[in-house]
């Protein structure tokens, strides 16, 4: 799973500033906001178009779940992440699920969507993974990983997000990538 690379790549970069532990929890799609709950909705019959499911309650509770709740804002409240990427299954040949791309929701890059519903409002992006984790002081970041499009032509990079309190909104910590091999 992506989720662990990006783990570990964060783990060996934040180490010196004191990173803490990265969670997710799973969640079902209950209570959610009218905007999110659409998201959920729009999600669920793009996935049945393309000949999938949504991912059973089962993939929805491990870790990096479709809908997931943790806090990334620091402010004490889970917050919801509905990740695209994580949504719709197929079973294969053993009769396991596996995730397929969402049509509509995923591009042919491999970033798919990502709404993270916080007290402060509803935040997107189009990225290939996340991670929400605090530093050792506590401050929450999240964590996104993206392609080149985004990250001044290297092939991946990943992008740590921090939530300021004041503005209302996830500023840059850090951007991390690796260089292209010539």
């Amino acid at each position: 799973m992506q989720n662990r690379t990006l783990s570990l790549l964060l783990a060996t970069m934040f180490l010196p500033m004191g990173l803490a532990v990265f969670e997710n929890a799973g969640v079902h799609a209950s209570s959610l906001p009218t905007r999110a709950a659409k998201f959920v909705e729009e999600i669920a019959a793009a996935c049945k178009r393309s000949g999938g499911a949504l991912a059973s309650r089962e993939l929805q509770e491990t870790e990096g779940a479709f809908i997931t709740r943790t806090d990334i804002t620091g402010d004490g409240s889970p917050d919801v992440i509905i990740d695209a990427s994580r949504a719709c299954v197929v079973k294969d040949e053993d009769g396991e699920e596996k995730f397929i791309p969402t049509e509509g929701f995923c591009g042919a890059s491999g970033s798919c969507q990502v709404m993270a519903v916080t007290e402060a409002g509803i935040f997107e992006w189009s990225i290939e993974d996340w991670l929400a984790g605090s530093l050792a002081d506590g401050r929450r970041i999240f964590a996104i990983q993206d392609n080149a499009a985004s990250c001044n032509n290297q092939p991946r990079c990943t992008f740590v997000l921090i939530w300021n309190p004041t503005s209302r909104r996830f500023e840059k910590l850090a951007t991390l990538s690796r260089p292209t091999k010539n």
